[in-house]
Formats: structure tokens, C-alpha cells, sequence
């Protein structure tokens, strides 16, 4: 029984598009990007976290050495999160450019989806002035949503990395 049916669900393959080559090598070259980022952005700021942390713990009127060692903990618990997120990013880019399985796609998607939100952070630092930051906040969303409009509506017409569905003759 188990035969007749694992040939019935493997009666199709993926045929890659004109499309296919070039959306894995703008997906997985943004993320590559994001994931370098996130890792320098997060070593270079570490010092500023961990004087922030110093400075909140400082309020709870602890004891010296608590709050030194509170501090250092809040601080290195951002940097690892931040460095976790920066190596997700990194392997997602990688993943993105060597397979074209359907999840990578859809995780693609996830992680476009939620940079594109970088759009509107942009506008409102533009709007109070923030300047270069800003505009480079609103340049990386509006990236991130042009490629994922572009793969969404391509995942949607004819399928994840703009790959056909075509049948296996046996």
C-alpha cells in the first residue's frame, strides 16, 4: 500500500524558471547582508548596552555588586540574542543561495516580511530628524518589501522560488 501512494506523491518535481536563479541570489545576498550587519552592529554596540543596563539596574538601588553583575548579564544576554539573530540570518542567506527547498522560501518570506517593516521605522526617523540612520532604515525596508512583493507574488503564480510544478513520467 505504502508504495503505490509515495509514487502518487512524488508524481511532480519543481523545474526552475528564468525567475529562480536570480530571486535566490537577491534573497540570499539581502540576508547575507542582514545577518553581517546584525553581527557588527551588535559587537559594536555591546559597550552601550551594557552601560544602559548599568544605568537601569542602578535605579533598583542594588547593591554594588549586584548591579555590576546584573549589568553584565542583561548585556550579555542582548549581544547573544542579537548574535543568534545576526547567525540565523547568516544561514537563512546561505540556505537561500545552495537549495531551493519550499521552507527556506517560506522562512525568506518571514524574515522580508518583517525588514519591510523597516519602511515605516525609516519615515518617522526622517520625519523627527534623525537623518543617515534613518534614511538607511528606509532604504534596507524598502529593499526588503520590493523582494518580498516580488517573491510573494511569484510563490503565488507559480510557486516557492518561482519554480513550476512538473510531472515525473516514469
Amino acid at each position: 500500500m505504502a508504495g503505490p501512494l509515495k509514487r502518487r506523491l512524488s508524481a511532480y518535481t519543481w523545474q526552475p524558471t528564468s525567475r529562480t536563479l536570480l530571486m535566490q541570489a537577491l534573497a540570499g545576498a539581502f540576508l547575507l547582508l542582514a545577518g553581517a550587519y546584525q553581527v557588527v552592529a551588535t559587537l559594536f554596540a555591546w559597550p552601550a548596552v551594557k552601560e544602559a543596563a548599568l544605568r537601569a539596574i542602578q535605579l533598583q538601588r542594588l547593591p554594588a555588586a549586584q548591579e555590576q553583575q546584573a549589568a553584565a548579564l542583561a548585556a550579555d544576554f542582548g549581544v547573544a540574542i542579537g548574535l543568534l539573530a545576526g547567525a540565523v540570518l547568516l544561514l537563512l542567506g546561505v540556505l537561500s543561495l545552495a537549495r531551493r527547498w519550499a521552507w527556506i522560501f517560506y522562512a525568506d518570506l518571514v524574515v522580508l516580511a518583517i525588514s519591510a517593516a523597516a519602511v515605516v521605522t525609516g519615515i518617522v526617523g526622517l520625519v523627527r530628524g534623525e537623518g543617515i540612520a534613518a534614511l538607511f532604515q528606509l532604504l534596507v525596508g524598502a529593499v526588503a518589501a520590493a523582494l518580498f512583493i516580488w517573491m510573494l507574488s511569484a510563490g503565488i503564480d507559480v510557486g516557492p522560488w518561482a519554480c513550476r510544478k512538473a510531472a515525473v513520467r516514469p
